[in-house]
């Protein structure tokens, strides 16, 4: 770990910021592992050396044999990665007016998105204080797909299930489905190879793809929704997969050699990494620590601590 530390000091984040993330990090860990779910790619992980850790109420990959956390972080900047994400909190929302649903709990524009396209924002309580990030995309007029955070999986889906309830008692039309970890998976890669390796195993053209965009595809021979997106800023996509074909899609990347996987510790690193140059970082610092602060106090709050960070 120190070597960690000690490698991305300069290059990437001062020393004590970095700490400070592991901290975190460590203590999202620290569960004693009783009753933590696994992901599809559970038996994958353990096959290819995975270090296994409690993380957010499942059982989750940090790093791979000697595979160092510096060495995968550079791996994804260099090459690319594969991330299993399926922890993540997966919602189908349908109906009339399930984008007037969204944007009761949302600070989205959900109306103004074309269908395929995605954004990312924040989920948002009575008085305006941050709940949860999340990319909302709409994948019809009368259907959306959510991906919020493991660690919020329970706050969110019941802040979902409240606004549901308020609007079905309002004779308006909006039905949930929240995706079980035992039916689908979710896979984030991540790369400047991105495109590169997924063309030859994908059915859509990528250069036609672009950021925020979602569609269904055919992915390594199986039914999948791609979306061009992610966190470590690099190219990439998460690829939403049928749990029981997860594991062929994941080996069907790897068998390429420039393709290896990555666990919680490079996907920290590099996120974090990101944050320095995304406008939207300050979410991820704030929602959950004081949900009674409001939305435009926050950011307030972080331009002060960062002032040169622009964001409109």
């Amino acid at each position: 770990m120190s070597v960690y530390i000690n490698m991305f000091s300069k290059s990437v984040l001062n020393k004590s910021t970095l700490t400070r993330h592991l901290s975190t990090l460590k203590r999202c860990c620290s569960s004693s592992g009783a009753g933590e779910q696994k992901t599809p790619l559970y038996d994958l992980h353990l096959k290819h050396g995975g270090k296994m850790v409690p993380f957010a109420g499942f059982t989750m990959p940090v790093q791979y044999g000697s595979h160092s956390i510096s060495a995968s972080h550079l791996h994804t900047r260099s090459k690319l990665s594969v991330f299993d994400v399926s922890h993540m909190l997966q919602t189908i929302v349908r109906g009339k007016h399930c984008q007037e649903w969204l944007e009761s709990i949302c600070v989205a524009d959900v109306h103004g998105l074309s269908c395929g396209k995605g954004t990312l924002s924040v989920f948002t309580n009575e008085v305006g204080g941050i709940v949860d990030d999340l990319i909302a995309t709409k994948t019809s007029e009368d259907s959306l797909f959510l991906v919020s955070n493991a660690s919020r999986r329970k706050v969110d889906m019941e802040l979902m299930l409240e606004a549901q309830q308020r609007f079905i008692s309002q004779g308006k039309d909006v039905h949930l489905t929240f995706l079980p970890v035992s039916e689908r998976g979710l896979i984030a890669i991540q790369g400047p190879l991105c495109a590169t390796i997924l063309q030859s195993l994908i059915n859509i053209d990528l250069s036609t793809l672009y950021f925020m965009s979602s569609t269904p595809c055919i992915l390594a021979g199986v039914e999948c929704r791609v979306t061009r997106a992610g966190y470590t800023g690099e190219d990439g996509v998460e690829i939403s997969v049928p749990a029981e074909e997860c594991e062929r899609v994941v080996e069907a990347l790897l068998e390429n050699e420039h393709v290896k996987l990555a666990g919680l510790g490079a996907r920290d690193s590099l996120r974090k990494a990101a944050e320095r140059n995304t406008r939207v970082s300050w979410c991820s610092h704030y929602f959950g620590s004081d949900q009674d602060r409001s939305f435009q106090e926050t950011y307030r709050i972080y331009q002060h601590r960062r002032p040169h960070t622009r964001w409109l």
